[in-house]
């Protein structure tokens, strides 16, 4: 049994060969310069998903540690308008009489 070669241009061959060929340089300058690129593909795939796992990472934690205030902060999301709620509004504690630091702006609206 004869031996399978182990890779056959296709015909016609690339045009990326033919514009090779003509220029007079031979198979193993392509095939070095092919093999360039995807080194420099590779690299760049390898830096890309570095930061875009950097990235991931930075969000995930974000989402572990929330940094906040520590001024009281309605949830849109969550208020059911309970007014449990009511009395950690400065403003509120203001109105009845206790003594609070207010913030320099005005209230939620501002």
């Amino acid at each position: 049994m004869p031996p399978v070669p182990l890779a056959v241009l296709p015909e016609p061959p690339p045009d990326a060969f033919v514009a090779w060929s003509q220029q007079g340089a031979d198979r193993g300058g392509l095939a070095a310069e092919a093999s360039a690129l995807e080194s420099r593909s590779l690299r760049l795939g390898r830096v890309l998903g570095a930061l875009f796992g950097l990235v991931a990472a930075l969000h995930l934690l974000k989402a572990r540690f929330p940094g906040g205030s520590g001024d009281y902060e309605t949830d849109p999301a969550d208020c059911v308008s309970c007014a449990r709620c009511f009395d950690a509004c400065p403003y509120e504690r203001v109105r009845r009489g206790v003594p609070v630091a207010l913030p320099e702006k005005g209230g939620c609206d501002a």
